[in-house]
């Protein structure tokens, strides 16, 4: 088996490094018709325009910033497929994926309905506008910088969504995701009730304004820069909880942070007369005032540029740009 180089066949094994065969550059511009191959097949930056039919790869087909424009739907591939940065305009139906597909910065515009990737679908970076019915993801599904502004009512993400610089303006009620919520930099002005994130929410530079009370977060909470005013009372916070140049001005008493909070760059001008915070506090540029005997901080407490001017005993604090004590 040969690969054409220049006008030259070349031994398909003097492109086998480890258990990948790797073909790369402007020069390499056509595969053989029947090709098989044992390992992974990485086709980077090459001019092939075409993936032959008959294509079987026990491992990885990775065709990253190639000039092909379309997947043939019967070609066996074992591992990942991607064909980042490619001119493939859509995904047979037909092709099986078993594991990882990335089809990023491509120029897809379609996905076939029924179609299953068990592990991450990254389809960021492509004029997709729509999902397609009963899209089942069993890993991560990646929206980042597409058009896509909604969800079909059947899909199935298996892990983490990420919708972040979309057109998304609301998610559908009792919204559920088993890892991550990420959706920064979206024109999202509110949050669905009933929602609940098996890991972390990471919503900053968004209009989001509360948080729902029956909403379930398990990871970081992150509404920096975001339009947030206030959060629940009575809610128990599990994780980190970023509110830093946010518009938060009021914390309810009996609200529990068992980790850090920041509310560095907040109008905040009040903290809650009792308050638990589990590590860290971050007050830096804010105009609190003081901080009560029965705010309990079991980390470090961050009063830089404050008008904090004494602290209870209990608290430690970050004594950059301070040389005497501060406590009471």
């Amino acid at each position: 088996m040969e690969i054409v180089v220049n006008g030259v066949g070349i031994p398909l094994e003097k492109f086998k490094k480890g258990n990948s065969y790797i073909l790369e550059g402007k020069t390499i511009k056509e595969l053989p018709n029947f090709l098989e191959i044992d390992g992974n097949l990485i086709l980077k930056d090459t001019y092939i325009r075409k993936i032959p039919p008959k294509l079987s790869v026990t491992g990885d087909l990775i065709c990253n910033g190639s000039k092909i424009s379309k997947v043939p739907g019967t070609i066996k591939i074992g591992g990942n497929i991607s064909f980042s940065g490619t001119r493939v305009k859509s995904f047979p139906g037909t092709l099986k994926v078993n594991k990882n597909l990335n089809l990023s910065n491509s120029f897809l515009e379609k996905l076939p309905n029924n179609f299953k990737v068990p592990g991450t679908l990254d389809v960021s970076g492509t004029p997709l506008t729509h999902l397609p019915k009963k899209l089942r993801v069993g890993g991560d599904l990646i929206l980042d910088y597409t058009k896509v502004i909604s969800f079909p009512p059947d899909i199935y993400i298996g892990d983490s969504l990420f919708i972040c610089n979309t057109g998304f303006t609301e998610l559908p009620d009792n919204f559920h995701i088993t890892g991550s919520l990420h959706c920064d930099n979206t024109n999202l002005y509110s949050l669905p009730a009933g929602l609940v994130i098996g890991k972390s929410l990471y919503a900053s530079w968004t209009h989001i304004k509360e948080l729902p009370i029956d909403s379930v977060i398990n990871g970081v909470i992150d509404l920096s820069h975001s339009r947030i005013t206030t959060i629940p009372s009575d809610y128990e916070f599990l994780d980190d909880v970023i509110l830093s140049h946010s518009k938060i001005e009021v914390i309810p008493e009996r609200v529990k942070f068992n980790k850090s909070l920041d509310l560095s760059h907040t109008p905040m001008l009040l903290l809650p007369n009792r308050m638990y915070v589990g590590n860290n506090l971050d007050l830096k540029h804010t105009l609190i005032p003081k901080i009560s005997k029965n705010v309990n901080v079991l980390g470090v407490v961050d009063i830089r540029y404050t008008k904090i001017l004494s602290l209870p005993k209990h608290i430690k604090y970050d004594h950059i740009g301070y040389e005497e004590e501060i406590t009471e």
